[in-house]
C-alpha cells in the first residue's frame, strides 16, 4: 500500500507541475535550447565581426583612395604650374624679343622716339607691324611710353592707369618686370610685362607695356580639368597682408569673384589660407572657400606671388568607395537578415516542438494519473491544505465516506470527520503546513450522513501545486472497520 501511495504522490506531483511549466520535460529539452542559444550568440558575434571587418576595410580603402586622389591632385597642379610658368615665360620672351633685342621693329621704335615722335609715316609703319605681331602673339594690347612714362602710342586694350610706380621703377632700373594680375580701367582682369625699349648697350628710349586679357589666356588654363568632375577645380591666390585674394574665377562663385573676393589669411583650416601661411603640397584636413571639406594641394608659381590650389570635395572623392560600401552593407545586411530569419524559424520550430512535446507529456501524465486516481483500490482525494476544501475525490473515497462525489465537492474534511478526531487532524495539518513534517498517517473516523462512524486509515502527503494555487495535499484512505471488528 505504501508503495502505491508513493507512486500516486509522485505521479500527482508530475501531473500538476506539467500543467504549468513541465520542468522535467524542459530539462530534457535543454540541450536543444542551449544549442539554439549558442546559435544566436554565434550569429551576434558574426554580425559584430562582419561590422568590425567592414569598418576596418572601409577605413583602409578610404585612406588608400585619399592618397590616390591626393597624388592625382598633385600631378594636375604641378602640370598646370608648369604650363602657367611657361606662359609667363613666353610673355618675358616676347618682351625680350621685340623690345630689348635687335629686330628691325625695335630699331624703328627707337628711331621714332628719338626723332621727337613727329614722323607720321614711320609711326604708321610701326603700328602696322606691331599690330601684326600682337595678333600673332595674342597680345591684348601694347602701349609705348616715353622716358617720362607718358604714353606715346597704344594698340588694342593696353591701359597703364595704376601702373605709375612700377613704370617709374622700371625707368630707374631698366629691366623686364612682370605686371601682376589687376583690374584695368574697364574692370577686366589683365596681366602683362613692362620692358625697356632700346638697342643693346644703349640707354632705353622708352618703355613697352604688353598686356594679356586673363579671361582669354590665363583663366582658361587654370580652370581646365583633365576629366569630368562635379566639384574639382584649380585657382590662383596671392596673399595681401592679412587677407587672401582669389585671383581667378571660382567654380562656386561668379566670375566677378576674380580679384575681388578675399578671405582672412588666419582661417585655421581653410585651404587657401593654409597655403598663404606657407603650407605647400598636400593640405589637410582642409575646407575650401565654402567651408566644405576637401582634399587639396598647393604649389607656388615661380617668378610670381601666385599660389595654385587644386582641390576636390571629399564627398566626390569618396563617392566610389561610399557607393561600394553602401552596396556591401545592403548585401551583407540582407544576408544577415536571411540568416536571422532562418534562425528565428528554427527557434520557432524548436519552440513549437518543445510545446508540443510538453503538451503530449502533460496529457500522458494526466491520463496516467486519472487512470490511477479513478481505479485506485484506496480512496483518494485532493484537498486544499489551508481551508480543508475537497477539490476532487475518486469514487472509492466517496463510497467510504457514504456520499456522492458531487456532495464531496461541496464539503471539507472537517465536516465528514468525527468531532473527537478533528483536533488531532488539525494539529497534524498545522505541522504539515509549517513544514515540520513531510506528511503523516493516522487512524480516524468519518461520519456518514446517517451518523454511522467509519474507521479509516489515512495517509496525508503534501503536493507541489501549480503556480498560483495554494498548498494542497493528497489524502488517501482505507476502510479498516472490518479489520478492527475482527
Amino acid at each position: 500500500m505504501f508503495l502505491f501511495i508513493g507512486a500516486l504522490t509522485t505521479l500527482s506531483r508530475f501531473t500538476i507541475l506539467t500543467t504549468d511549466s513541465a520542468p522535467a520535460l524542459q530539462t530534457r529539452l535543454q540541450p536543444v535550447s542551449r544549442r539554439l542559444g549558442w546559435g544566436w550568440v554565434l550569429l551576434l558575434v558574426l554580425t559584430l565581426l562582419i561590422g568590425a571587418i567592414g569598418a576596418v576595410a572601409y577605413r583602409w580603402l578610404r585612406d588608400d583612395l585619399r592618397h590616390e586622389t591626393q597624388r592625382t591632385l598633385a600631378v594636375i597642379a604641378e602640370q598646370k604650374r608648369q604650363q602657367i610658368e611657361a606662359a609667363l615665360g613666353n610673355t618675358r620672351h616676347d618682351a625680350e624679343l621685340y623690345f630689348t633685342g635687335q629686330p628691325p621693329i625695335t630699331a624703328l621704335i627707337v628711331e621714332w622716339l628719338a626723332g621727337g615722335q613727329t614722323d607720321g609715316p614711320l609711326l604708321a609703319r610701326i603700328r602696322k607691324r606691331m599690330g601684326e605681331i600682337a595678333t600673332l602673339q595674342g597680345w591684348a594690347g601694347l602701349a609705348v611710353l616715353d622716358t617720362a612714362g607718358r604714353p606715346a602710342f597704344t594698340l588694342g586694350e593696353a591701359g597703364t592707369s595704376g601702373l605709375g610706380d612700377l613704370i617709374q621703377e622700371t625707368l630707374r632700373q631698366p629691366q623686364i618686370r612682370a605686371v601682376d594680375l589687376h583690374l584695368n580701367a574697364r574692370g577686366e582682369a589683365e596681366y602683362g610685362v613692362l620692358a625697356p625699349i632700346g638697342l643693346p648697350g644703349a640707354p632705353p628710349v622708352g618703355l613697352a607695356y604688353l598686356s594679356w586679357r586673363a579671361d582669354q589666356a590665363l583663366f582658361r588654363l587654370v580652370a581646365s580639368w583633365p576629366v569630368p568632375t562635379e566639384s574639382a577645380e584649380t585657382f590662383l591666390i596671392r596673399r595681401e597682408g592679412d587677407q587672401v585674394r582669389f585671383l581667378t574665377p571660382l567654380r562656386y562663385r561668379p566670375a566677378a569673384a576674380a580679384l575681388t573676393y578675399t578671405q582672412p589669411a588666419d582661417t585655421p583650416d581653410q585651404s587657401a589660407a593654409m597655403a598663404a601661411r606657407g603650407q605647400r603640397g598636400i593640405l589637410g584636413p582642409a575646407r575650401d572657400y565654402r567651408g566644405v571639406p576637401v582634399l587639396a594641394y598647393a604649389t607656388p608659381i615661380a617668378d610670381s606671388p601666385w599660389l595654385m590650389i587644386a582641390k576636390i570635395d571629399e564627398h566626390e572623392a569618396y563617392a566610389g568607395i561610399r557607393n561600394t560600401a553602401w552596396v556591401t552593407v545592403v548585401v551583407a545586411g540582407l544576408s544577415l537578415l536571411l540568416i536571422y530569419c532562418a534562425g528565428y524559424l528554427l527557434w520557432r520550430r524548436d519552440r513549437q516542438q518543445r510545446d508540443l512535446a510538453a503538451l503530449q507529456a502533460r496529457q500522458a501524465a494526466e491520463a496516467r494519473f486519472r487512470v490511477i486516481f479513478e481505479q485506485a483500490p484506496l480512496g483518494v482525494a485532493l484537498i486544499d491544505s489551508l481551508n480543508g476544501r475537497v477539490i476532487e475525490v475518486n469514487q472509492r473515497f466517496a463510497d467510504i465516506a457514504g456520499r456522492t462525489r458531487a456532495e464531496m465537492a461541496t464539503s471539507d474534511w472537517m465536516q465528514i470527520t468525527h468531532p473527537d478526531d478533528v483536533q488531532e487532524d488539525l494539529d497534524q495539518m498545522a505541522r504539515l503546513n509549517a513544514g515540520e513534517i513531510p506528511g503523516f498517517h493516522m487512524n480516524k473516523r468519518y461520519l456518514r450522513p446517517d451518523g454511522a462512524p467509519v474507521w479509516i486509515s489515512m495517509t496525508i502527503a503534501p503536493m507541489t501545486a501549480a503556480a498560483g494555487d495554494g498548498p494542497r495535499h493528497l489524502c488517501m484512505i482505507e476502510d479498516i472497520g472490518e479489520r478492527l471488528r475482527q
